[in-house]
């Protein structure tokens, strides 16, 4: 269909979602996509959004390499490495405190005095 021409959405196919939406996010290889909000992620199938995953986080990012690795912020001084949906290890940051995450192809922890700390998503 040409660009700007309406779509028909039938509401039933639409369904619904259990948190505020805040950010939606999708994978690199838009397998699957991360609903956050009201300080939890749901992470749903992106054709048929089955839900994949779930959890409590202050912020969300996805890995750059495309399969279902994700990293959150659980705290201000916990940040957990998720690989392939499950959970793989739990960092520290040697900062005060995490006030921001970037994804990508290393894991970015912005940390409270300016700094920008970088950690590898397999070590």
């Amino acid at each position: 269909s040409p660009d700007g021409e309406r779509l028909p959405i039938v509401p039933r196919d639409l369904g619904s979602c259990e948190v505020y939406p805040q950010m939606l996010k999708h994978n690199c290889n838009g397998r699957f996509v991360a609903v956050c909000g009201d300080g939890e992620f749901i992470i749903y199938t992106a054709q048929a959004l089955r839900n994949k995953a779930f959890g409590q986080a202050l912020d969300f990012v996805w890995s750059g390499d495309g399969t279902g690795d994700y990293c959150i912020r659980e705290s201000s001084n916990i940040i957990k490495i998720f690989k392939n949906f499950k959970e793989a290890q739990t960092i520290i940051p040697a900062t005060a405190s995490a006030d921001g995450l970037f994804g990508g192809h290393l894991v970015g922890v912005k940390g409270g005095e300016g700094a920008v700390l970088f950690y590898d998503w397999n070590s």
